[in-house]
């Protein structure tokens, strides 16, 4: 059972129904951990954003770059031993084209060493699966005074 109550679409106020309506055209159900961010609609649309601009809208034009991204979802699930997560994205991985072998390789520990991945896929961090470059010390990020 979820440590936090998780909110019904049924008893849903205005704000979250709103977001629910969001998530149903996203996902075409609400799921269980949906109902447990919805305590906080903004945390839920939050949510939602990138999962849009950067992982569904890309379904359909470059499914490749969504199969490393679903690699990447795997491999930290399996990491985190996240059966939940697993349980959402094993299913999500096959439907865009991922293989058993791929999927059973992003699981386990040997997956750098297996035929079943490409360079881009044996990449446990989207950064690395996509060869970003590393900023030089003074280029990097930094939290800023508010």
């Amino acid at each position: 059972m979820a440590r936090v109550r998780m909110i019904k679409p049924e008893d849903a106020d205005a704000a979250t129904r709103k977001v629910y309506d969001e998530v149903l055209a996203q996902w075409g159900r609400i799921s269980n951990f949906s109902q447990v961010l919805a305590h906080q609609p903004a945390a839920l649309a939050g949510w939602m954003l990138p999962n849009q601009s950067i992982r569904l809208d890309n379904v359909k034009s470059d499914p490749e770059y969504v199969k490393i991204q679903q690699l990447v979802i795997i491999k930290t699930s399996a990491l985190n031993k996240s059966a939940y997560c697993m349980s959402h994205n094993v299913p999500l991985g096959k439907k865009i084209g991922l293989g058993e072998a791929q999927i059973r390789a992003a699981q386990g520990s040997d997956y750098m060493s297996s035929p079943d991945l490409d360079d881009r896929q044996k990449a446990a961090s989207l950064c690395e699966a996509l060869q970003v470059d590393l900023e030089r010390p003074d280029k990097r990020i930094e939290f800023q005074d508010q």
